[in-house]
């Protein structure tokens, strides 16, 4: 093999992802064997986060967004307080304010976006004043203005570019297939008895990390055979990841989404006289013929869609309490549909319910905004969305060619639809997404 094909190993980023694989493995192979040691892996872990985020600011957004709070690594290391979250919002932000007054970079950001935003952030203010659960409305606030409008707005600062936003796919796919590999093999040594604490996240946060790594590794197949072998293995090894960790919303979520992107793909040129279709829906169609095709012959598979059907069919106790959540946030809406019942409510009135399980949110993020902010919320809230979005199909009907407009509508897609099944309010994911797509219009991104 000629040297000049091994140049990819020259990355610096290559290697930043290598140091993440072997610190996190090193942290659940030390876990798994309950060893002291693992607590300074874990501090290592974060200072070595910091250290590549301050170099490549795209890895510490691609770990910003996962929906968790890693609170399995806050375990291992004995550091309650240590929120590693908060650690990675305070060092984008160091470098956002960085490239803001040093480098005196020129940057365009989207003025309405930032009314809608505010006039949102404004109506859970308001919605405090007259909260039955003041404590939580605050704390929910507080992510709400810290690390979630840093995701809402952190992409026309760092992803300005084609480069950056290639970059940022890059570590999240990166990301994602690592804790996959973790997943899959620190899931087969404890049988998967313990499949939340091995990742230091729960199964949903899993399922949405690896079901955006397939989509990005899914539209940059090339038809270079070593590359098309890697990224095949790697798709192999997510949806394994999700199949497995039984999470039912990312599975559905990323159907559909395959689905829609495909139809957002086709382009008739003259009317109806020519179809013009991409190679990419081709390999998405095969993508879903074999995901269906697992579903119904793997044994876990067959697990999920059962817990599916049950859902449906309201008839497992955890399809049975999520339609109860889902039913009382309606209630709520109804019972005060103007103004909701306030930041962080849903918690006190569902905490009235008796039930074994505790949930803080009714997981739909709209029928959270309706239930605690009302209609004057979900109102703010939906222009947000829907806007954003109809400007997306707007940039992909005029960028037909443009992968990464491509990638960036099937994630946002992909996102919206988790939240519909298992959203909530500070979702970074959802609101990072709908701020990169003002940023790409805006920079004019092709």
């Amino acid at each position: 093999m000629k040297l000049s094909r091994l140049s990819f190993l020259n990355r610096k980023e290559l290697w930043v992802i290598l140091g993440v694989f072997l610190v996190l493995s090193s942290i659940f192979t030390t876990s798994y064997l309950n060893t002291s040691i693992s607590e300074v892996l874990v501090l290592l872990f974060v200072g070595f986060i910091i250290f590549a985020t301050l170099l490549f600011p795209e890895l510490g957004l691609a770990i910003m967004i996962i929906p968790t709070s890693f609170i399995r690594l806050r375990e291992i290391s004995g550091l309650e307080i240590l929120s590693i979250k908060y650690i990675i919002f305070a060092t984008i932000l160091v470098v956002t304010l960085f490239r803001l007054f040093h480098k005196k970079e020129f940057f365009k950001i989207s003025k309405p976006f930032i009314f809608f935003y505010l006039t949102f952030a404004f109506i859970i203010v308001a919605s405090l004043f007259y909260t039955s659960n003041v404590a939580y409305g605050i704390e929910k606030s507080i992510e709400f203005f810290t690390i979630t409008a840093l995701a809402a707005f952190v992409p026309f600062f760092l992803l300005n570019s084609r480069d950056r936003i290639k970059n940022f796919f890059f570590f999240l796919a990166s990301v994602g297939l690592i804790l996959g590999i973790n997943f899959i093999l620190f899931g087969v040594l404890l049988s998967f008895s313990k499949l939340a604490e091995i990742i230091g996240s729960n199964y949903v946060a899993v399922g949405q990390l690896s079901g955006m790594a397939i989509i990005i590794l899914l539209y940059y197949v090339k038809k270079q055979k070593l590359r098309y072998l890697g990224i095949f293995l790697a798709v192999v090894i997510l949806l394994a990841t999700m199949i497995v960790s039984g999470g039912k919303g990312p599975i559905i979520s990323l159907i559909l989404t395959m689905i829609i992107a495909a139809i957002f793909s086709v382009k008739l040129v003259g009317g109806f006289k020519k179809i013009k279709i991409k190679s990419v829906i081709f390999i998405q169609a095969i993508f879903l013929i074999g995901l269906v095709a697992v579903l119904l012959i793997s044994p876990a598979g067959s697990v999920l869609l059962n817990r599916t059907m049950y859902f449906v069919e309201v008839w497992d106790q955890g399809g049975e309490t999520r339609v109860d959540a889902l039913e009382l946030s309606v209630e709520m809406s109804k019972e005060s549909p103007i103004l909701g019942k306030g930041m962080g409510s849903f918690w006190t009135e569902w905490q009235k319910q008796n039930s074994n399980w505790d949930f803080k949110y009714p997981h739909n993020i709209f029928l959270e905004v309706s239930s605690e902010t009302g209609i004057l919320g979900l109102t703010a809230f939906l222009v947000i969305v829907l806007w954003s979005l109809w400007v997306m199909i707007k940039l992909k009907i005029e960028n037909y060619s443009s992968r990464v407009i491509e990638v960036v509508f099937a994630l946002t897609i992909f996102i919206v639809m988790n939240s519909l099944l298992s959203g909530f309010i500070n979702n970074q994911a959802l609101f990072f997404y709908l701020g990169m797509i003002h940023s790409i219009r805006l920079n004019h991104i092709e």
